[in-house]
């Protein structure tokens, strides 16, 4: 079976971005990531907020191929650098990060503070 990633809707450097990866006509997950503007003159960075590969297609290298493919789309459209954020204690998402090229900054954030606002806005 071939595996094959594509971007979908509309593509630029300023809007969100959706990434599927397929296996024959079926879609065995996503990556989501946004641009983020840099105050120095530097191009966008590449921020991936998210990155899912189903459970039943896990831990056969598809997850660090999909992510090397968006790391390099990220490359070629302009944008200064890409990054992910993960606890460390995901190692199945380490590896496909460190598969893809990608180096851990040796910062210990992994920690995510969040505000849920209610339905009655």
């Amino acid at each position: 079976m071939d595996i094959t990633f594509e971007p979908l809707g509309r593509i630029d450097i300023d809007g969100p971005h959706t990434f599927a990866a397929k296996l024959e006509n079926d879609t065995i997950g996503f990556i989501y990531g946004y641009s983020l503007a840099r105050i120095d003159e530097k191009p966008p960075m590449f921020f991936i907020y998210s990155a899912d590969i189903y459970p039943p297609h896990q831990g056969k290298g598809y997850g660090s191929r999909f992510m090397q493919f968006v790391v390099s789309w990220a490359q070629e459209n302009g944008f200064s650098e890409s990054f992910v954020m993960t606890e460390r204690d995901n190692i199945a998402a380490c590896r496909a990060y460190e598969k893809a090229g990608m180096i851990h900054n040796e910062n210990d954030c992994d920690r995510l503070y969040v505000i849920e606002y209610g339905d009655d806005l």
